[in-house]
């Protein structure tokens, strides 16, 4: 008994710098720099703009009833204004997201009706030059301020730019006042992104395979016990698994 208090305090040692660990966590960096509308818009600056493809929606900055600090983003959307939303664009927007991160996109809201949605676009090299993530639809929510939230993850390597739509119409339109604010954009976990598996074969010949990463074959989105190249050069040949046979064999 007499050690047991030296065992505790080699406990406590032990265990005092993992718990100091487990709270020194990395706060999440929010990549929108005007998150509540405060900001009034200045020629030839990145950031808040309306903006549709077809209608006459207004868009103004509103002093009524923000969630937070002085006003939101208001949006007066009338029947056939189509994708009618506030988009926040810039060319550094994504330069510091990588492919595999997870991206979190988040905002409080209100709307009499459930039009509209949201949506992130992010720049590539590969064309089209960008690829888009359309996120889950807003909800009819009356004049009360509702939270959204939602991830995904990125399958690109971005070269920096990219924008933030929100929209309170898409293809479904409709009269409607739509409000936003507080938005915010972070990176929120990484996944590792697999790597692409390697084609086989002569695809001229419709010979062709996959080798995947992990080390498996497949054959027509089969798996195979063994894979040769024909020395003839006219393709390959592997066996089914399932009938031990060569591959495309009728069984």
């Amino acid at each position: 008994m007499r050690n047991q208090p030296t065992l505790t305090f080699l406990t406590t040692l032990l265990l005092a710098p993992l718990a100091a660990f487990a709270q020194a966590a990395t706060p999440h960096v929010n990549l929108i720099a005007d998150p509540g509308f405060e900001e009034q818009p200045v020629a030839g600056r990145s950031g808040w703009v309306g903006t549709q493809n077809a209608g006459q929606a207004v868009f103004e900055r509103s002093a009524e009833r923000p969630h937070s600090g002085q006003r939101a983003a208001r949006m007066v959307c009338r029947n056939g204004d189509s994708y009618a939303r506030w988009v926040y664009r810039t060319p550094d927007l994504f330069a510091s997201v990588k492919r595999g991160d997870r991206v979190k996109l988040s905002f409080w809201y209100r709307a009499p009706a459930a039009l509209g949605d949201a949506l992130v676009m992010i720049s590539q090299n590969e064309k089209p030059g960008y690829v888009q993530y359309p996120l889950k639809q807003l909800k009819a929510t009356g004049d009360a301020w509702v939270r959204y939230e939602s991830v995904f993850t990125v399958t690109v390597n971005p070269t920096g730019g990219g924008e933030v739509q929100l929209r309170g119409t898409t293809d479904r339109t409709g009269d409607q006042v739509v409000f936003f604010d507080d938005v915010s954009l972070e990176v929120a976990g990484h996944e590792e992104p697999q790597r692409d598996g390697v084609v086989l074969g002569n695809a001229a010949l419709g010979l062709t395979g996959v080798y995947h990463p992990e080390g498996s074959v497949s054959f027509d989105g089969k798996p195979v016990q063994e894979w040769e190249f024909m020395a003839t050069g006219t393709g390959v040949t592997g066996l089914d698994e399932a009938t031990n046979r060569p591959c495309g064999t009728p069984v």
